[in-house]
């Protein structure tokens, strides 16, 4: 429901107002029929908030069909090549019967819309400002804002500051006074003031506002005689100080932009008294000017806009050019008297444009909307034309709904560069009521947007990669191309069309090599974006050295360390010491440790002896590359405190003394009675044959087998010792009895 005022709260304050008038005339100020304080985005308590809301009350969304004919079937305007404007519906910003005029449209923070313009209310008698606010998804309801039963304001222009305050100002006729220019801001709207006065006799009139990067305010306006008319210019920086530009030189229709480049105001006006030519001044910090006018530039008799190339740091004007044709003059920041001339496409029967707009958006793009006559329809519509890459590109049907008028356009840009259009429509049949309308105009200028997700410069890689590209664009992306290049010479590997845009990138037949790899993106106006970056492949794994074994000599239940280094342009990731006896096959691993750069090692605690121990080593790189050395081994042996062989951890479980190496005394060690005769340490005689088990080993004999016994000639091993003993004893009894036997005979031969 529209939001309406209270007559009894509007009678009730009849008084209070009059009295303010009489303290204030000729000076009148404006009634707020909402207490609102509007702020975008400033407001510092909820209530104000609130107090926002009811100033903006909801209303149905009013849209119309857009009139673009499209190939694609959508409400878009398809031009032939380039497709980067996109318009698309139009809706009712006013949702009144009224006769509204002179729209102006401003921005704030999230992209939110607010319209100005004049109108006379019902059962008034002079035009007063309206407000309308998009919230982001449509238009509320429009309130009036300022409104004074005995002046007309008209003529409302809207800048907005970093802060999100929006400045107004517009021309006030009062009765009895000249006009005059008056300023408000949202922070207050029923503050107001007059800023711009007559200076020779004329009225005041066509204001434009401008906020720089310092949120100073920067207005101009032109004041009309009937002989003259000239152009001022104003700023809260110098307390509102008026400056008369050019006089007596029949200048008019001023538009103000700013240049943050050598902060100066820029204003572009007409000049001339009959004919007219464009013309800019700049005005720097201590209010000094300097003009520049393009002596090339034929004359004309229509408005001029100036607008301001903030890239490329160029003034840029379109004007009419005899009565009929578009230009467009820009000027080269460094050579302020060097302009050049490109022509507007013509537009067929057009007379003639006015209301000309011209932004300059990114990658150097120029975009123009006007307003003209088109003679076959007997119609005021608008149209516009680009200019991109030193093309110019006009939209194929002019913009306008056959059976209205338009005309007396404001636009604004966005942070996104899409443009707003505001503009009155005014039914054909009935010039009585005229409707504010909006029209987004979607702008796709920019190059895509495109990010390699998973490589950056110098990035190193190995085996089978997925190179992962996103790649966005308003007007939508076509393709993306992938580039290697090998050896000096640049290959197209793959064309993606349909995203996620993945190469596959098999890198497994190179060792080690630096590749460049480029991708570049194509969006549907086939404007492209590309990114290059320096790789390095490396599927060589890292080179195993110095394998080391401490103790040399291993025994059992001890701790092994086992140590290697490794050959590695890139960090080791891990190294895995894998370990067995060899009487088995299942490896056992651990994790090797990093003591030194490259460096690694691995303990192992050995419990059993007399086996072989087996060990291999695996280093991984971080890249995931994997070397695995040969399979080395050695020997663990027992501890044998009494060297019989018989390891000491077992000489217990055979019932012997580890520190005794013949438990039984038979000349056979424990160690080789057990593992290599199979006999009882403990026994002399294992298999009882009463030959002891080292005799039977020394004569060839089995010391298992009781009917393996040594020769016959041989002794018993019970009783051998004696029988030797008396057989020796007895043999060199007989000999020394036989030897004194001769000695005497020889004896008894002698004598």
């Amino acid at each position: 429901m529209r939001s309406k005022v209270n007559i009894n709260q509007f009678i009730s304050m009849i008084p209070l107002f009059l009295f303010i008038l009489s303290f204030t005339l000729p000076i009148n100020r404006p009634i707020v029929l909402s207490t609102t304080s509007l702020q975008d985005g400033l407001n510092p308590t909820n209530q104000a908030d609130s107090q926002e809301k009811e100033l903006y009350s909801e209303k149905p969304s009013i849209k119309t069909k857009s009139f673009i004919l499209s190939e694609r079937g959508r409400n878009e305007i398809v031009p032939s090549s380039n497709e980067f404007i996109f318009p698309q519906e139009t809706e009712e910003v006013s949702a009144n019967n009224l006769s509204n005029e002179n729209p102006s449209i401003v921005i704030g923070k999230n992209n939110s819309l607010y319209a100005f313009w004049e109108a006379i209310p019902t059962n008034g008698s002079k035009p007063d400002i309206f407000i309308c606010k998009n919230n982001g998804t449509h238009w509320l309801e429009e309130a009036l804002l300022v409104h004074n039963q005995t002046s007309s304001d008209q003529h409302p222009k809207v800048a907005i500051d970093s802060a999100g305050i929006i400045h107004l100002v517009w021309e006030r006729a009062l009765p009895g006074s000249d006009q005059q220019i008056w300023y408000t801001n949202s922070k207050n709207w029923s503050k107001i003031q007059p800023i711009g006065f007559p200076t020779f006799g004329g009225d005041t009139e066509i204001p434009d506002i401008m906020i720089d990067e310092y949120n100073d305010i920067h207005v101009t306006w032109q004041e009309q005689t009937s002989t003259d008319s000239r152009v001022f210019y104003s700023s809260n920086r110098t307390n509102w100080l008026v400056i008369d530009l050019q006089p007596s030189a029949f200048t008019s229709h001023p538009i103000i932009k700013w240049s943050d480049r050598d902060d100066t105001a820029r204003i572009c006006y007409l000049r001339g008294e009959n004919t007219r030519r464009p013309e800019v001044t700049w005005i720097f910090s201590d209010n000094s000017t300097v003009s520049y006018a393009p002596e090339n530039v034929p004359a004309s008799n229509a408005n001029a806009i100036v607008g301001y190339d903030v890239e490329n740091g160029y003034d840029c004007i379109t004007w009419l050019r005899d009565t009929k044709d578009l230009v467009m003059t820009t000027r080269n920041y460094n050579s302020p008297y060097n302009w050049w001339v490109d022509d507007i496409p013509d537009r067929a029967n057009g007379n003639p444009p006015d209301c000309v707009y011209v932004y300059s958006l990114a990658g150097n793009t120029k975009f123009n909307c006007w307003c003209y006559f088109d003679l076959d329809r007997q119609e005021r519509v608008f149209a516009i034309s680009v200019y991109n890459d030193e093309t110019w590109i006009n939209f194929p049907t002019p913009l306008g709904e056959s059976g209205y008028h338009y005309q007396v356009m404001s636009s604004v840009k966005d942070s996104d560069n899409n443009i707003h259009l505001i503009f009155e429509r005014r039914p054909t049949n009935d010039t009585s009521q005229s409707t504010i309308m909006h029209l987004y105009v979607k702008v796709d200028d920019n190059i895509p947007k495109i990010r390699i997700t998973n490589l950056y410069e110098d990035k190193v890689i190995n085996g089978v990669f997925n190179v992962t590209v996103l790649a966005t664009d308003a007007s939508g992306i076509s393709r993306v191309e992938f580039y290697e290049t090998v050896n000096g010479t640049t290959y197209l590997r793959l064309t993606d069309y349909e995203a996620p845009y993945i190469w596959v990138w098999n890198t497994t037949d190179t060792l080690k090599d630096t590749r460049m790899i480029k991708v570049k993106a194509w969006d549907n106006n086939e404007e492209t974006n590309e990114l290059e970056f320096r790789i390095h492949i490396d599927n060589k794994p890292p080179e195993i050295e110095n394998i080391n074994i401490s103790p040399e000599v291993v025994y059992d239940n001890s701790t092994v360390t086992l140590s290697c280094s490794f050959i590695e342009e890139h960090q080791t990731y891990r190294a895995i010491l894998y370990y067995r006896f060899n009487d088995t096959t299942k490896w056992n691993k651990t994790y090797m440790t990093n003591s030194s750069l490259n460096y690694y090692r691995g303990k192992v605690n050995i419990t059993t002896g007399g086996k072989i121990f087996e060990y291999k080593i695996e280093s991984r790189d971080i890249l995931g590359n994997v070397a695995n050395s040969t399979i080395y081994q050695f020997e663990v042996i027992w501890i044998d405190s009494d060297n019989d062989g018989l390891g000491d951890n077992i000489e217990e479980r055979y019932d012997c003394d580890p520190h005794n190496p013949d438990m039984d005394g038979d000349g056979l060690l424990d160690g080789e009675e057990i593992f290599i005769y199979g006999t009882d340490p403990l026994i002399t005689d294992t298999d009882g044959d009463e030959y002891s088990d080292y005799r039977e080993v020394e004569l060839g004999s089995n010391p298992l087998n009781p009917n393996s016994v040594p020769p016959s000639w041989f002794i018993r091993t019970d009783i051998g010792p004696v029988v030797f003993f008396v057989i020796i004893s007895s043999i060199l009894l007989l000999y020394v009895s036989i030897s004194y036997l001769l000695f005497q005979r020889r004896l008894i031969e002698l004598f």
